[in-house]
């Protein structure tokens, strides 16, 4: 019997879902590396810059994907792409962070822990050191701050600092701006580090890009690979 039959990523076969509907956004910041005036425009994060009109930072609207795919974020440096990580929540921390920044107390700017969101500090417990975030370790940082070891972290949307650990050929830190930044669908396990074939979201960081400010990500759903089969 012929007949033929077509090959879309929304099939329930494939990944189940044609991604119409999926759109994001987008900050340069490097939180880091423990400054908020330094190299900026060297870290890429999945989220919105958080103001009193948009209080919520949250930002990729893609689908749940079935067992079996993961999302990635990357960055092409120089024509290479770099990964940013990947994740499965897209409201979540992602999976990796090679490329983050240590703090070096010595370089760091007591003005720019002031008004970091991320920074954390670390104590010596009952069990051994512990970390203290939010609120309480704002406090315990008012109190006692220059006697206390620090801690950045990015913040828990996925993304990426790159500020060390560069791959061969790159050097970090890198102005990301006019870089093209896109979200792909990944099989899991996955044996390359290159990029897939499925981009859900696509854009390019502007060339005049500053730094917490929110950018948008395309839908790219149009450029996913299609094709026919045919029985004989």
């Amino acid at each position: 019997m012929d007949g033929v039959a077509s090959l879309t990523v929304g099939d329930d076969r494939a990944v189940g879902n044609t991604f119409q509907s999926a759109n994001g956004f987008y900050i340069l910041a490097t939180p880091t590396d423990g400054h908020l005036r330094t190299n900026e425009n060297s870290g890429i994060w999945f989220r919105r810059a958080v103001d009193q009109l948009e209080p919520d930072p949250r930002c990729l609207y893609v689908p749940e994907l079935p067992e079996g795919w993961l999302y990635e974020g990357f960055v092409d440096i120089e024509g290479q792409p770099v990964t940013s990580g990947k994740f499965r929540d897209p409201w979540a921390i992602d999976m990796s962070a090679p490329y983050n920044g240590p703090i070096d107390r010595n370089e760091t700017d007591m003005f720019d822990v002031m008004f970091d969101e991320y920074v954390s500090v670390v104590v010596q417990g009952e069990n051994g050191r512990e970390l203290i975030t939010g609120d309480a370790g704002w406090k315990l940082f008012q109190k006692e701050g220059p006697d206390l070891d620090l801690f950045f972290h990015g913040p828990p949307e996925p993304g990426e600092d790159y500020l060390v650990n560069p791959p061969p050929g790159l050097e970090f830190p890198v102005d990301l701006a006019g870089a093209p930044i896109y979200v792909t669908i990944e099989p899991d396990p996955d044996d390359s580090p290159e990029p897939f074939a499925l981009q859900p979201l696509a854009g390019t960081v502007p060339v005049n890009a500053v730094s917490h400010h929110t950018y948008i990500l395309n839908p790219d759903w149009k450029n996913f690979p299609t094709g026919t089969a045919t029985l004989n």
